[in-house]
């Protein structure tokens, strides 16, 4: 016997299927593809479905934002903390912009940097939502293109000096500066480790920056800047002129070296005897244009040459044979001799001396050194008749020992004559005719006169 179902009751014995009410249309089943819900037996869920796939877009749109910020922090921070330590080493070492940078300050603003770098790097890695090394690597390349785009322009530019080498060093520095901190991170080290290592390298830095005997509660400002050398000066700590003997043993003068041989720049006394300067000539460093100097050029302090004898009123000439000896030295010698010379048809004696000391030594006399040494009085007769150009200097004769310590002697005597006769004519000895005959006369007078009240 066939029982015939109802579509009522067809429905109740379908699991899928949907009862409605009598006089109520049924919607048309969701079809997925060609098979519907129920035809597979699946309840639909489309809300839970959309609602996943925005979670995963919102998810990578999170990540890459993430990424992205990640490297802007790490490099906001490598650039604040860049010009913040460039000031904090310029404060810590005092260099003002005018001063000359130093491959000290150059090796402390990159060490400085190197540091910033890494703390850079760290942040960044420390910000990265996963790998932080690659995020690190993301600045460094950042860094590295601009550092190469610097020196670019320095080079086009033409600048860099001395210091060419501080720009490519920069090019090294950021990057693995970056890369150090990224991989600090990247080893996971605790909060207080990470701290301590870079308060180590800090301390470091602070170190080079700060010299050894200063302390950090000294008075910055009550501290006078250090003297900026004269290239074209250099003081004495004695007057050059008056401040030693003439004589430092019987038979034995002190020379004031000006210029060391083998040198070629024409250095000289000053007039106060202050110091020693370097001659200008057409407003430029004097340079003799010839081979360098064959001995030592100086001076015997105390003493001075008057016109009447054929002086110009300077302390003498002298020519110090032997080794080079270092500028503004006073050196112990004997007299052996004098070059006679004609300097623009005007008499520039320069008296031959040798050590007390060294391969000269043993030399008594001018022909002494003739058999000993042969062609060195030549030599320095040839350069002195040379240097100034052809005609320019005529050289005379070369008189003995006994001719030398007669020109010392009155030259001697003379200082101390000028010293007595300072008052006289312009209150320092030079007159229109400085060290003139009538000068010198009057000078003797004067000196007579206080003879006669003493």
């Amino acid at each position: 016997m066939t029982v015939e179902q109802t579509g009522s009751e067809a429905e109740g014995n379908d699991p899928g299927a949907r009862r409605t009410e009598p006089g109520v249309e049924r919607p048309p089943a969701r079809r997925f593809g060609t098979v519907t819900a129920a035809e597979t037996g699946e309840s639909e869920r489309p809300d839970d479905l959309e609602r996943a796939a925005d979670i995963v877009a919102s998810m990578a749109d999170a990540t890459l934002l993430r990424s992205v910020a990640a490297v802007i922090l790490g490099f906001v921070a490598l650039t604040i903390g860049s010009v913040a330590a460039g000031r904090g080493i310029v404060a810590a070492t005092g260099v003002e912009a005018a001063d000359a940078v130093t491959t000290g300050f150059l090796a402390t603003n990159l060490a400085a940097r190197l540091f910033v770098a890494a703390v850079a790097g760290y942040l960044t890695a420390l910000a990265a939502p996963r790998r932080p090394l690659l995020h690190g690597g993301a600045l460094a390349g950042l860094v590295a293109f601009l550092a190469v785009t610097a020196l670019i322009s320095l080079r086009a530019a033409g600048t860099g000096g001395d210091q060419g080498w501080y720009p490519v060093a920069m090019l090294f520095v950021g990057p693995v500066g970056v890369l150090a901190g990224a991989a600090l991170c990247e080893r996971r080290l605790a909060g207080r480790e990470a701290a301590a290592v870079l308060a180590l390298i800090a301390v470091g830095l602070n170190g080079c920056a700060t010299p050894p005997d200063a302390s950090p509660a000294a008075d910055t400002a009550a501290t006078p800047a250090p003297a900026v050398a004269d290239p074209l000066r250099l003081p004495a700590e004695r007057n050059l002129v008056s401040g030693h003997e003439t004589f430092g043993a019987p038979g034995v003068v002190n020379v004031v070296v000006e210029i060391p041989a083998g040198t070629n720049a024409k250095w000289q006394a000053e007039k106060t005897g202050e110091g020693l300067e370097w001659e200008l000539e057409d407003g430029e460093p004097r340079v003799i244009r010839y081979l360098p100097y064959p001995a030592n050029y100086g001076l015997i302090p105390r003493t001075l040459l008057p016109s009447a004898m054929g002086g110009d009123g300077d302390p003498l000439d002298v020519l110090l044979l032997g080794p080079a000896r270092e500028r503004g030295a006073v050196v112990a010698a004997r007299p052996i001799g004098v070059l006679r010379l004609l300097d623009g048809g005007e008499q520039d004696d320069k008296l031959l001396v040798v050590e007390s000391e060294g391969v000269f030594s043993e030399i008594a006399s001018l022909e002494d050194l003739r058999a000993r040494f042969p062609g060195v009085v030549e030599i320095v007769a040839t350069w002195f008749g040379n240097y100034k150009g052809p005609g320019e200097v005529e050289v005379l004769e070369a008189s003995g020992i006994a001719a030398a310590l007669e020109i010392i002697e009155y030259a001697a005597g003379a200082f101390e004559a000028w010293e007595a006769c300072g008052a006289l004519d312009d209150g320092q000895g030079h007159g229109p005719d400085p060290f003139g005959e009538e000068w010198w006369q009057a000078c003797r007078r004067h000196m007579g006169r206080e003879g006669a009240g003493s």
